[in-house]
């Protein structure tokens, strides 16, 4: 059975700052109508006022804001249209980047996204985007890592979880991403050290599931009677997160005894 792998992934919340409206009387009654639904919840009707609007004016802006709607009604697909559509005539648009690049994510593009929040970092002046730019970059990482791990390719998930350590050493997920992808590509030393590191900076990861890595990396080796007192102390974490690997570690121990 494929162990689970306990990393979080976020993504920062809706922010928008204001902007500059330079539009025509009709066309920005229309955009202004599109904006106030989106408030009242309505984005299918938001994105048909910015449709109206596109009708009299083909302005970027319109087309991000269309984009947002999308993107709140989860209709991924087209709102990454509407803001590539926008960024194709202001290409270092930051705020069109940076949902670019969660629609991306959401999406499972995660080169692509990983793309978008870069140039979002570059581009932007607005420290809160810079900032939440920053954090999905690494959040993109540590989903592709996983999604890597899950799939086998573990060179491809080492290589994105080491990303993630070069700019936050002490991510307990990248830490047990690493020890578990060692592990699995039969980099054992590698497995133990990167485990060890996740224990010392855990916070948020149950001890179990660190654990788990452990006895499962030491079964491998052949250490049975380290492999054993591991995924005892994992079977010891009785926390609702770890339930999973304790599921797995009396599975494991019964080869063992």
């Amino acid at each position: 059975m494929k162990k689970l792998i306990l990393i979080m992934v976020y993504l920062f919340p809706f922010f928008m700052f204001a902007q500059s409206v330079d539009l025509k009387d009709d066309t920005k009654k229309l955009y202004n109508e599109g904006l106030e639904l989106r408030k009242q919840g309505n984005f299918k009707g938001s994105v048909d006022k910015f449709d109206e609007a596109l009708k009299l004016e083909n302005s970027y802006l319109i087309h991000f804001q269309k984009g947002v709607s999308q993107l709140k009604e989860k209709n991924t697909e087209a709102a990454l249209v509407s803001f590539e559509t926008a960024l194709k005539s202001q290409p270092k648009f930051d705020q069109a980047l940076f949902y670019a690049g969660q629609a991306c994510f959401t999406l499972k593009q995660f080169e692509k996204a990983q793309d978008y929040f870069v140039k979002a970092k570059e581009n932007t002046k607005n420290l809160q985007v810079k900032k939440a730019a920053e954090s999905n970059i690494d959040a993109v990482l540590l989903q592709a890592g996983q999604t890597a791990l899950a799939n086998k390719n573990y060179n491809e998930a080492i290589k994105n979880f080491q990303e993630v350590i070069k700019s936050q050493p002490n991510n307990e997920s990248a830490l047990l991403g690493l020890a578990d992808s060692y592990g699995e590509a039969g980099k054992y030393n590698e497995s133990v050290e990167y485990a060890g590191k996740a224990l010392t900076v855990r916070k948020n990861l149950p001890e179990g599931a660190i654990y788990y890595t452990l006895g499962s990396t030491y079964k491998k080796m052949g250490k049975n009677d380290l492999a054993l007192q591991n995924f005892n102390k994992c079977i010891n974490d009785k926390s609702a997160k770890n339930k999973g690997y304790r599921d797995r570690a009396e599975i494991e121990m019964k080869g063992l005894k």
